[in-house]
């Protein structure tokens, strides 16, 4: 009994004096430029069909079918994914070449961007991501993407991102 009692003893004390988390994922992640992020920021395609396979368990989804204001022949698709902490809306307009997106999430386990860049993860460890991205005084860091059209905003509360904030730019 006493030898499992040091045993364990000794494995407590070997886990405290290892790496840091940070200091682990420091280690093992391979910061990207600002412009490569904003090049490529999700890690798959924005699209209805790729979310729900990946997220799709995880949030509830509804359909919906709204007429088109410009034309009452046409109508518009919405998909709507739900959680009380994110909320993604996809909208397929005919007259669109691709769908467009928004997203409010605040949940750790809804991922859209790449680098697994995700609600709840420690400020320091958002910026490990990126080589070049200076920090913001306050607690929002916005950054629009040319190449997708979209803005991404990243919200900060008490040293972690709380919010990822992802509209169209039109």
């Amino acid at each position: 009994m006493k030898f499992l009692r040091w045993l364990w003893l000794l494995g407590v004390l070997a886990g405290c004096s290892g790496l840091s988390s940070l200091d682990r994922e420091r280690a093992s992640v391979v910061p990207m430029s600002q412009n490569a992020f904003l090049n490529a920021p999700f890690a798959f395609e924005p699209i209805y069909k790729s979310f729900a396979t990946r997220n799709g368990k995880l949030l509830s989804s509804q359909m919906l079918s709204v007429p088109d204001s410009r034309d009452s022949a046409v109508a518009d698709t919405f998909y709507r994914f739900s959680h009380p902490l994110a909320e993604v809306y996809f909208q397929h307009d005919p007259s669109r070449s691709h769908p467009l997106f928004t997203a409010d999430i605040m949940h750790p386990g809804v991922t859209l961007l790449t680098r697994d860049i995700r609600a709840g993860m420690s400020r320091a460890s958002f910026f490990l991501r990126f080589s070049d991205l200076a920090e913001p005084e306050g607690d929002t860091l916005s950054m629009h993407s040319k190449a997708t059209g979209y803005l991404i905003s990243f919200v900060f509360s008490q040293e972690k991102l709380s919010e990822i904030l992802i509209q169209p730019s039109e």
